[in-house]
């Protein structure tokens, strides 16, 4: 039996990099110290006076340039005598104002709804086709450079720290493993009906390490969603039976460029977008970029090799990365769906401690058999939390 791996944004959270899309807005904003301030996302104009030290956020800098809110204020202008602000892409200043608000934004969820409006709206009769297009054409071109702004501050702000993030307690979890008594409790992450199956794999087909502990997986791969490389610090990729497989690109690789968009296929919307037969509202459609390299492949030869269990760290498991969760959940090869959980400081607004059943909500939404959902995900009490630093 083989184990995948799926490595998230929480997994590099949990190490104390800022990898957050909220991070990346709020570094923008902590940047911004000139009074005239220009780049391909803002444009500043501000008294020489200004005082910089008041603000390290969107809101906070709004609050100094309008303290009366009957100062001047068109979409994405504003301005008063103490100077102005121009927002140069307007994707990126409704993003903006919604992390402002709650402290969190999802860009690549955001903009699929943004592009979803566009496309209600050019089935309106009295809509210009013509000037739908051009502002699908105009939202793609500001995602675009929000994209090419993220990479820059991952490979100036984050990459430099990784190296120096290890947790002994992540090298635990990873490693290929369990001790020979173990297997009672190992067996229970699985349906019952599967027992007989595992045990005759394990103690036939699995073999022994030199210290007489059971092989727990033949194979693992690890399916890294993140952008950078924090998993190569846990990695002795001199084993034949470790495969790390970077599905969406890597900060600052050339080759394989960061793959950001929209991924859910299953959406109810996704078919007529697709059956418009305009190009533009599929630009970033992340499947269509699998095919630019072996990644995908490699995946799908992984889990139609043998049974595998699918372990979650540091991915939410949401709606942006749909298809592709579909496809390994409900594989009739994955047997088991173990999610490692955050706990939280204190009790979120709905009195929970951890987000455990956040995670399986979104998992229940990548399957159609919600039997089978309920089969494969491991109940809490055997599963853990991602360990932080």
């Amino acid at each position: 039996m083989n184990r995948l791996v799926i490595i998230g944004n929480g997994f590099d959270l949990a190490h104390g990099l800022k990898t957050s899309y909220t991070d990346f807005i709020r570094n923008y904003w902590e940047n911004v110290k000139r009074p005239n301030h220009k780049d391909e996302l803002t444009q500043l104009s501000l008294d020489l006076g200004f005082d910089w030290g008041k603000f390290n956020s969107f809101k906070g800098l709004i609050e100094q340039i309008r303290p009366n809110r009957n100062d001047f204020y068109i979409e994405g202008h504003y301005a008063s005598s103490l100077g102005s602000l121009q927002f140069e892409n307007k994707l990126f200043h409704k993003l903006c104002k919604i992390n402002d608000e709650v402290n969190w934004v999802d860009i690549e969820v955001f903009y699929y709804n943004e592009l979803k409006d566009l496309f209600l709206k050019s089935l309106n009769a009295t809509t210009s086709k013509s000037g739908n297009l051009k502002k699908i054409k105009e939202l793609n071109n500001n995602l675009s450079r929000i994209i090419n702004r993220f990479n820059r501050y991952l490979e100036e702000s984050v990459v430099p720290l990784i190296k120096s993030k290890i947790n002994p307690e992540l090298v635990v979890l990873l490693e290929n493993s369990i001790n020979q008594t173990s297997y009672e409790t190992f067996i229970r992450e699985f349906a019952a009906k599967y027992e007989n199956r595992l045990a005759i794999q394990y103690y036939t087909n699995a073999g022994w390490h030199a210290d007489k502990t059971i092989k727990r997986y033949g194979n693992t791969q690890i399916l890294n969603f993140n952008y950078t490389n924090t998993i190569f610090n846990y990695l002795n990729f001199s084993t034949d039976d470790i495969e790390l497989v970077n599905i969406h690109g890597q900060v600052g690789n050339r080759e394989h460029p960061i793959n950001m968009g929209f991924g859910d296929e299953v959406d109810k919307f996704y078919k007529d977008i697709e059956n418009s037969g305009e190009d533009e509202y599929l630009r970033f459609v992340k499947s269509f970029y699998y095919s630019n390299n072996s990644h995908y492949k490699r995946l799908l030869d992984f889990i139609e090799k043998d049974d595998f269990q699918c372990h979650i760290m540091g991915h939410s498991c949401g709606l942006s990365d749909r298809t592709l969760l579909k496809t390994i959940f409900e594989h009739p090869k994955c047997l088991s769906i173990k999610p490692y959980y955050y706990v939280y400081k204190q009790e979120n607004e709905w009195h929970e401690k951890d987000n455990y059943l956040e995670i399986v909500k979104n998992i229940s939404r990548h399957f159609d058999d919600k039997k089978m959902m309920r089969e494969r995900v491991v109940n809490k009490e055997y599963c853990q939390p991602l360990p932080q630093i």
